[in-house]
């Protein structure tokens, strides 16, 4: 036997021996598409891959490559993310303390 409702509707739903859950509608739909995905992107790296091994003539540095380039990704996401959170505020003080230096000086000539 198969109900065909909302997935959402059946969170924490016992059903009985003999039932299953069928996805429908959009549900149904999102999961053939994740399917398209995963085999596309599986192809693209197959592709990758043999574009490559054909560029280095080598079975190793391609795999090289491909492993490095997810590491250099999230260096650099990691010291971007450091970079706003230290420099920012230092250089920020910085011109505030110029100003407040401008300020005074300009009130210390007698100028507003």
């Amino acid at each position: 036997k198969t109900w065909s409702v909302p997935y959402w509707s059946l969170a924490g739903v016992m059903m009985p021996a003999g039932y299953r859950v069928k996805l429908i509608g959009q549900a149904e739909e999102f999961g053939k598409t994740v399917g398209y995905m995963i085999f596309a992107f599986s192809l693209a790296l197959v592709l990758l891959y043999m574009v490559l091994a054909s560029q280095f003539n080598s079975f190793v540095q391609p795999f090289i490559i491909m492993l490095a380039q997810p590491l250099a990704i999230i260096g650099g996401m990691v010291s971007s993310t450091l970079l706003t959170l230290l420099v920012v505020p230092a250089v920020y003080s910085l011109v505030e303390q110029g100003l407040q230096r401008w300020h005074e000086q300009g009130a210390a000539r007698g100028n507003p």
